[in-house]
């Protein structure tokens, strides 16, 4: 169970049970379906999630540390 608490106040948030993975695959995929703005998680964590996987791939493939 999770809380969130504000002040004096705690108030519980209702988590859906499920696997992760596939909720955040089905929430992608029902924005792409009916062209909503993907409001959870920003396009620019996207971008650097996808730069920093690019930048871990070469260091793995080439053995060298890169800075970033």
């Amino acid at each position: 169970q999770l809380f969130y608490y504000n002040d004096e106040e705690k108030s519980s948030i209702a988590i859906e049970e499920g696997d992760a993975f596939q909720n955040e695959l089905s929430y992608f995929l029902d924005c792409i379906e009916n062209g909503q703005e993907n409001k959870i998680v920003p396009l620019s964590d996207v971008l650097n999630t996808i730069q920093l996987l690019n930048v871990i791939k070469t260091s793995l493939e080439t053995g060298k540390e890169i800075l970033i």
